[in-house]
């Protein structure tokens, strides 16, 4: 039973949320009233979700030595010696092989898609996470795919406006993520991953500067190029205030190494992504 629950810990299921990216291509190709797109999109998510969870088994495998060193990390499952390296090697294969196999009734190309995601991510845990910049785009990169691949698994083709905010806002979330590792890691005093060594919090600070109004010009072009309604700028201030919120809960509350849970324990931002999609929705489907 004990490793039962160390398996599950270490699929790292609340991560699942991210896949939610498989989604939008969804609604904005006004496919959510179609009922096998629905099923479709609904496969992608949990398609993704599962080639996510054998990403980060093998990315545990490889921090093995990192994570035990680690003030948090080394209470996970496989760095705590809960779940042995090969079990998770091996679960992580049979995920990778069942995932591939079941895109293929999905869509072929959904097949491709997810091929790049295993390339990319494995690439990033065997050394590409080590290099400066570079481990952050190939995170935004993974996000991208995302999105490509809901799209592809309908048969409709993304927004570019859509895939670029995709990209510059998960640089962001990338960025706070190093920038508050850099916190947690002077309070702590553990052992720093090795790619923090090239970075400091002021490069940090000004990547961020320069990527979030990139992010709210893109979204901002794309509410005016891509939407039927000239109703959906009235989405704006939400975004500015979620990316805001964001900044201020890295900033002055020292959260942010875990977006995920950022977004699931912070009620205010959790409500304002749910207000985002309603109104979006909203707009999309019953305003001209």
């Amino acid at each position: 039973m004990d490793t039962i629950f160390a398996i599950i810990k270490s699929l790292r299921l609340k991560h699942w949320v991210k896949n939610i990216f498989v989604f939008p291509a969804l609604i904005f190709a006004e496919k959510f009233t179609d009922i096998k797109s629905i099923i479709l999109a609904i496969s992608a998510f949990f398609l993704f979700s599962f080639a996510a969870s054998s990403v980060y088994l093998i990315n545990d495998v490889m921090d093995y030595d990192a994570d035990r060193a680690h003030p948090i990390k080394k209470n996970r499952p496989i760095a705590s010696g809960r779940l042995s390296r090969g079990a998770a090697v091996l679960l992580a294969i049979l995920f990778i092989s069942g995932t591939l196999a079941t895109s293929l009734i999905v869509s072929p190309y959904l097949t491709l898609v997810l091929l790049f995601y295993f390339l990319i991510n494995f690439l990033y845990s065997f050394g590409f996470k080590h290099i400066v910049i570079i481990d952050i785009l190939m995170v935004a990169a993974g996000f991208v795919l995302r999105a490509v691949g809901g799209a592809y698994a309908i048969g409709v083709e993304n927004s570019v406006w859509f895939l670029v905010i995709t990209f510059l806002l998960t640089i962001f979330l990338a960025i706070m993520k190093r920038r508050q590792e850099f916190v947690e890691i002077s309070k702590s005093g553990g052992k720093t991953r090795k790619v923090l060594d090239n970075y400091s919090i002021e490069l940090l600070d000004q990547m961020s500067n320069i990527v979030i109004p990139a992010v709210l010009v893109s979204y901002i072009f794309y509410t005016f190029n891509t939407f039927h309604t000239k109703y959906f700028i009235f989405t704006i201030p939400l975004v500015i205030y979620g990316i805001f919120r964001y900044l201020y809960l890295v900033h002055e509350k020292d959260k942010g190494e875990s977006p995920t849970e950022t977004l699931l324990k912070d009620w205010p931002l959790l409500l304002t992504v749910v207000v985002w999609g309603l109104i979006s929705m909203a707009l999309i489907y019953f305003y001209e």
